[in-house]
Order: C-alpha cells, then structure tokens, then sequence
C-alpha cells in the first residue's frame, strides 16, 4: 500500500515540479473548468488558470501591490501626484503581464506537444523547457521592476513608514519569531 501511494506521489508531483501547475492543469483542464482553489494556484500563483498572480490584483497577496499601497495612501501621505503615477503603473504592469502571461501559456503548450511527440528529439524538448524557464524568468524580472519603480515613487519617510507597517503586519512578525527560535535573527533584533 505505501508503495502504491509512494508512486502516485510521484506521479502527481513530477509534473507540477516540471511544469510549475497545479494537479488540474496538468490532468487536461481547461480555462471554465477549473475548481476554485484559492490563493497560490496556477502558474504566477493565482486564482485559476486564466488569472495572474496576487500581486497583480491589487495586492492581495504577498509583497507590495498597488491595492496594499493605495490602502495606506492616507497613512503614508501620498500624494494626488504619487497615486496617478502608481496608477499609471499599474496598468501598464497589467497589460506586458498579459502578455507575458500568454507567451508562457504557448510555450506550455508547446512544450506538452514536444514531448508527446514520439519523434521530437531531447534537445528539441530541452529547448522548449529551457524557453519556458526563460519567459517565466522575464516574468519575474518583471513583478520586480514593477516593485522597484513603485518604491521609487515614495519619499524616503514613506519608505520607512511602509517598512514599519510591513514588519507590523501579524505574519512579518510570526516569520521574527521562528527566526528568532531558530537563532537566525539579524543582529539586534533578538527582542
């Protein structure tokens, strides 16, 4: 019994690990059928497998998004200016992230269809992996960008206002403790 149930493990995790989906996507769901699953599913960490990730929708998840930013825009005083430009921003994120998105969504499919493929040879699927590493790679380097051209919109005291409520917020100060535990605290901050 537990090497039947050690198999399917396997079975199940080899995909996701390859291609980064959940269980359902890797099964053959399409976009419309897929269960709701809640926060940290899907490719980018989203909703489903035709949204983007939480930091994409308005701050909903970890990080800082626009949604979290604009929450606090009274108690980090931004100003009429900073929240235009933030805004501006943000929509431009959204539309390269769609089309980010979509690039990674056919180098999937292209890459499913590679090594379906009887004939396709193991440098040519190697290619594809490697393409779809490299696209969500961009990825990344996008969300980043974004994150920096956002913080470089706030003035140095919003900066450290921000730091302040970050590291106030319950989880920032349940991953101090475990650090603390585990004697990884940064020097000074053992209290």
């Amino acid at each position: 019994m537990k090497t039947s149930a050690i198999i399917a493990i396997i079975f199940l995790a080899v995909p996701l690990v390859i291609f980064g989906q959940s269980g359902m996507e890797v099964a053959g769901a399409r976009c419309g059928q897929m269960p709701a699953m809640g926060p940290g599913h899907g490719p980018m960490g989203g909703g489903g497998c035709c949204e983007m990730g939480p930091g994409m929708r308005g701050g909903k998840g970890r990080g800082m998004g626009m949604g979290m930013l604009l929450g606090m825009a009274d108690k980090l005083e931004l100003t009429a200016d900073q929240k235009a430009k933030m805004e501006k921003l943000q929509t431009d994120f959204k539309l390269a992230a769609i089309d980010q998105q979509a690039k990674i969504k056919k180098a999937q499919i292209m890459l499913r269809e590679a090594m379906r493929d009887e004939k396709a040879g193991a440098a040519s699927v190697e290619a594809k992996i490697d393409e779809t590493a490299r696209l969500r790679a961009e990825m990344a380097k996008m969300k980043y960008r974004h994150h920096q051209e956002i913080k470089g919109l706030l003035t140095e005291t919003q900066k450290d206002m921000l730091k302040k409520m970050m590291e106030e917020r319950p989880m920032m100060k349940r991953v101090k403790e475990i650090r603390i535990m585990e004697g990884k605290a940064p020097e000074g901050q053992e209290n």
